[in-house]
């Protein structure tokens, strides 16, 4: 028996979204979604579980934040595909399924606080096919993440403090990924911003130890001048050798 959902059957739902050409202009469609990262009954309660990913169908480009609460995502989607449309990249397709959180994203986001006209592309219910490029996502840059926390010999217990820093930086070193778009070669952040980060030019290990100064004008002479810190990631809106350090005593 065919379900109805939204005014159309099912099988109406799936051929609709199957012809869809896929687009050749970054930024102009993008796939949303959320996902909760749950830890283990031994392990205390994570803060900012909710991971919620953007993703770019013309170039794969992606974007990770984390939140306390799956409702405060809207507003903050809103405030990001603002920060493009700034930069000359307009959205007009957002694929997302719909739930509670997401249809707050399109009233938010046609609100007269943002007047977006995006179109709203709702997957029909049980097809995560149809949200493909948002469910791969969390697929590749989880693992990537894992991958970095493993590599740096994060010990089990401290993985959930770090996922959120090994998960952002799996996703910023995805963004240098080369992918060729109307027959030109660069990477995903280029395609995206014409230009790479500036920190692509000081690129260092996720797990690299380093000191981060902590003496100030009032230290005593022989107190300790910085501490043995782990790098986790780059520095947003900083120069390109900032980094974000994680010290294990604070």
């Amino acid at each position: 028996m065919l379900g109805l959902y939204g005014g159309k059957s099912e099988a109406e739902k799936c051929m609709q979204f199957s012809m869809h050409q896929r687009s050749v202009v970054p930024g102009e469609r993008v796939f949303v979604d959320i996902s909760s990262i749950k830890p283990p009954k031994d392990v205390p309660a994570i803060p900012r579980a909710n991971w919620r990913i953007v993703v770019d169908e013309c170039t794969n480009f992606k974007i990770s934040h984390f939140f306390q609460r799956n409702d405060q995502m809207a507003e903050a989607t809103c405030e990001l595909l603002k920060q493009w449309q700034d930069k000359g990249i307009k959205t007009k397709f957002i694929r997302m399924d719909n739930a509670g959180e997401n249809k707050q994203l399109e009233q938010r986001g046609k609100s007269r606080n943002w007047q977006f006209d995006w179109v709203v592309e709702y997957t029909p219910r049980d097809t995560p096919q149809h949200n493909h490029m948002a469910k791969l996502g969390f697929a590749v840059l989880g693992n990537k993440g894992q991958a970095l926390l493993i590599r740096a010999n994060v010990p089990w217990k401290y993985r959930f403090h770090l996922y959120r820093e090994a998960f952002k930086t799996a996703t910023d070193l995805d963004g240098l990924v080369i992918v060729t778009v109307k027959g030109k070669r660069a990477t995903r952040f280029e395609h995206m911003f014409g230009q790479n980060p500036r920190w692509t030019k000081h690129l260092r290990l996720f797990g690299e130890a380093g000191t981060m100064k902590t003496a100030t004008s009032t230290s005593p002479k022989l107190a300790d001048r910085g501490a043995q810190c782990m790098m986790v990631g780059y520095a947003e809106s900083h120069d390109g050798d900032v980094y974000q350090m994680w010290n294990t005593v604070t």
